[in-house]
């Protein structure tokens, strides 16, 4: 599954401190995942399915990738 390898490295990277004048800082990421033409076809349904599924990764505590479902349930392992 190359979408999850792809999120996941994404979120990896993301998550790796870097420095600033000010110190170092981090950041994590919440990447929803809808893919084309199994969850839409045409592109505002996509991004919607994608936005969902990113709010699902927050709310399963954000650090993470969603593929979205359209019943509830997600696949969301942690990045």
């Amino acid at each position: 599954m190359r979408h999850w390898r792809l999120a996941n490295q994404l979120c990896q990277a993301l998550a790796e401190p870097f420095a600033l004048s000010v110190g170092e800082v981090g950041v994590s990421a919440s990447i929803g995942v809808a893919l084309f033409p199994l969850h839409a076809q045409e592109e505002a349904a996509l991004i919607h399915c994608a936005d969902q599924a990113m709010y699902q990764a927050k709310a399963e505590g954000r650090h993470r990738a969603v593929l979205y479902s359209p019943i509830g349930s997600t696949d969301a392992p942690t990045c």
